[in-house]
């Protein structure tokens, strides 16, 4: 997550889902794609990128899928968006109202995974199992 604010709740957010990493207080966001692209070994082509935000525009211009999440005071900014192909999908939730597991759910069966993902969660399936145990032993480093 790289967010331009002290945001409490993506901290909490990654914590809770044991990501890599948070970048909080980041006005200039391109920065820290250029440095996971270098560190992390992955391109720019590979990232989906999730924003709302005209701080977020810098990696929409670059990054290889990009969904949008809805704001329905930011009809402006979405028709810029929209007008200068900086999106690919826009959520038809709001942040509050279950954007991300929207954005997560079309994710996987764009991957073509859905089913399966679904039906070995559903049954605890050792698979995901050994997802849940490999997730849950990192701990997610901060950056301010």
């Amino acid at each position: 997550i790289i967010t331009g604010e002290n945001n409490e709740t993506a901290d909490y957010f990654a914590k809770r889902e044991h990501f890599d990493e948070i970048f909080l207080k980041v006005k200039n966001k391109i920065e820290i794609l250029d440095w996971l692209t270098q560190h992390k070994g992955f391109t720019n082509d590979e990232v989906l990128f999730v924003f709302d935000d005209i701080l977020d525009i810098s990696i929409a211009k670059v990054c290889g899928l990009r969904f949008m999440v809805n704001r329905n005071a930011s009809f402006m900014f979405t028709a810029y968006c929209k007008k200068n192909h900086l999106c690919d999908y826009i959520t038809k939730s709001n942040a509050d109202n279950h954007a991300i597991r929207e954005i997560c759910e079309l994710a996987i069966s764009l991957m073509g995974d859905y089913t399966e993902v679904i039906e070995k969660r559903i049954n605890f399936d050792s698979d995901y199992l050994e997802y849940l145990e490999t997730r849950n032993a990192k701990v997610t480093k901060s950056s301010l």
